[in-house]
């Protein structure tokens, strides 16, 4: 995939393990930013919960 779009002087450069840890880096990444967006989200959620909570028992 990687490789066709190179010239021919530079394949020999690149392996298709070369393709395989470039994909498994922007995988991984991709997980890393998915992975923090998911706990900022839960914890909003998680506040929102906290405060109704609290309106419900009459704290607030």
């Amino acid at each position: 995939m990687l490789t066709q779009a190179l010239r021919p002087g530079l394949i020999a450069f690149v392996t298709a393990n070369d393709e395989i840890s470039i994909m498994t880096a922007v995988i991984i990444k991709a997980l890393s930013y998915l992975f923090v967006i998911n706990h900022f989200v839960s914890d909003v959620v998680n506040q929102n919960r906290q405060l109704r909570q609290w309106l419900e028992k009459g704290k607030l």
